[in-house]
């Protein structure tokens, strides 16, 4: 699934204040069906359902105790959406002049030079990665590298003398 379906899922599953209520109970620690039932005052087959949309979108987990099963929050998954919502929400920025400038120039640079040959990419250090897998909204644990800005505009403009003719 890619990213705009799961972001689509999981805000679905959040666009219910009964699932909200869910996960408010559920962040004070695991909690079977019947818990949920007795503390929303819903019927069963109602909070089964929403607890279905919420284990879809990946916001709980399960684990069978006996003849219950118990729900708990998936923090992996809302630290997820909570850096989600944090790039969602920023405001878009503004650049300087000079960062305009030189924005420009780098996108004047990379004009004619087939994509795969720039050689712009992040590296992980796996002594830092978790394997979180939220690298693709941001990594919490500063295991991804960016090459060096100036290094890279250098590659480009030899790429370009080369790629000129």
């Amino acid at each position: 699934m890619n990213t705009s379906k799961q972001q689509t899922v999981l805000f679905h599953a959040l666009g219910h204040p009964i699932r909200l209520q869910i996960l408010e109970i559920l962040s004070q620690g695991p909690r079977c069906v019947c818990d949920i039932v007795a503390l929303t005052g819903k019927r069963q087959p109602y909070i089964s359902q929403s607890l279905s949309t919420l284990s879809d979108a990946g916001l709980v987990t399960t684990e069978r105790q006996g003849c219950n099963i118990f729900y708990r929050l998936n923090y992996l998954k809302l630290i997820g959406l909570q850096a989600t919502i944090a790039a969602l929400s920023q405001p878009k920025q503004d650049h300087t002049k000079d960062e305009t400038i030189i924005l420009s120039n780098f996108n004047n640079l990379c004009r004619g030079i087939p994509r795969a040959e720039i050689p712009w990419c992040p590296t992980i250090n796996p002594e830092l990665c978790n394997g979180c897998q939220l690298c693709i909204y941001a990594c919490p644990e500063d295991a991804i590298t960016f090459p060096d800005k100036d290094e890279v505009v250098d590659q480009v403009k030899q790429l370009r003398l080369k790629y000129a003719g």
